[in-house]
């Protein structure tokens, strides 16, 4: 049985160098398409993904933040305008 291998050395993804896919010989799909492209396409789509996730995962904290963010602005106004009209 001769397995094929493709190596893909560009991923642009800053976790991985490289990406090794494991062609299944009983995929149809190849003899039609480009082995490479199809490679290319996969990967791109899971960087896809995985940025999703990433951006889901930080999306809680900026919520947060935006959240004592404003809450800090309100005590900051509170605070001045009871200053004036003590002042007053």
């Amino acid at each position: 049985m001769n397995k094929q291998i493709i190596e893909i050395k560009c991923t642009n993804n800053e976790c991985f160098e490289r990406a090794l896919l494991f062609v299944n010989s009983n995929c149809e799909l190849f003899s039609e398409n480009d082995p490479q492209v199809m490679a290319g396409e996969y990967l791109k789509k899971l960087t896809d993904e995985m940025e999703s996730i990433e951006r889901e995962d930080k999306q809680p904290h900026d919520k947060t933040l935006r959240s004592l963010l404003a809450v800090l602005f309100g005590a900051i106004v509170t605070s001045v305008l009871v200053f004036v009209l003590i002042a007053l």
